[in-house]
């Protein structure tokens, strides 16, 4: 999709206002995507910079949708993900902290653990749990190998 490959490149620019014109258009358009992919990747792109309060509820819906509709796709644990970042995006941090427990129970390729540990680390900072969040940066690195 590429209104994902826009919106970061729009993020690296600098240009937060074009992103946000790109996130209202893509909101506007897809606003219940029958395929779990295309409701990720929106609700990916929308939680790039922490999307605007009245927003909020729209890329939390998407975000669920593709959960709810990829079950039983190999893509599923990117989906959950997605819905990890709606949380923390929301600073419902215990929420995205549960989530993330609960997708360290399965096995994982490198790139989703070091994600996982990383999103762990701000969740965990934000919640003040100080014997935690100082170890995951370090166990994000390790879960890709050199």
């Amino acid at each position: 999709m590429l209104a994902l490959e826009a919106a970061v490149v729009l993020v690296v620019a600098g240009d937060a206002e074009g992103y946000r014109n790109l996130v209202r258009e893509m909101l506007g358009h897809f606003t219940a995507p029958d395929d779990p992919i295309t409701a990720e990747r929106i609700a990916k792109a929308s939680l790039l910079l922490q999307p605007p309060e009245a927003d909020q509820g729209c890329v939390a819906g998407l975000a669920e949708r593709s959960v709810r509709l990829g079950q039983g796709d190999p893509l599923l644990r990117w989906f959950h993900l997605v819905r990890v970042m709606s949380a923390y995006r929301s600073n419902d941090f215990t929420k995205a902290v549960a989530w993330l427990e609960e997708a360290g129970k399965t096995e994982m390729p490198p790139e989703f653990a070091s994600t996982r540990q990383s999103y762990l680390a701000m969740a965990e900072h934000h919640l003040g749990d100080p014997d935690r969040a100082p170890a995951r940066p370090r166990e994000a690195s390790v879960a890709i190998p050199a």
